[in-house]
């Protein structure tokens, strides 16, 4: 993924927060994989490096900050589950943000990759 335009463009995408809600049976299981200290202590590490850089374009802002909340509004829409659909926007803010501040980690990457799969990331 090159930038967050195009970011948001698969995240508006028909289906892709459907392919990932249809892909899990058991949101507990995965959400608790979610704090293994090895995942866990990788996405507090890039969440703090990315919170500390300003964005390159001050629209880019406001746009990751509507993703967060079509990515919230999505997954609870389809799960009802409060805790898996913040974790999916955190995700999604994660990404966004380092698209827009051009600071894709392997991290980064990683949850890309599972969402454009269409799998939840653990």
């Amino acid at each position: 993924m090159k930038d967050l335009t195009a970011f948001t463009h698969l995240i508006h995408g028909q289906g892709f927060f459907e392919a990932i809600a249809a892909g899990v049976e058991d949101w507990e299981v995965l959400l608790d994989r979610r704090e293994q200290p090895a995942f866990d202590n990788a996405w507090g590490s890039v969440f703090q490096t990315l919170n500390k850089m300003s964005y390159q374009n001050p629209m880019a802002e406001t746009e990751v900050t509507s993703l967060r909340e079509l990515a919230y509004k999505a997954m609870f829409q389809l799960t009802e589950n409060a805790e898996a659909a913040a974790y999916v926007s955190d995700d999604i803010g994660l990404i966004a943000d380092a698209l827009a501040k051009a600071l894709m980690s392997t991290c980064c990457d990683q949850l890309l990759a599972s969402y454009t799969a269409g799998r939840f990331p653990c």
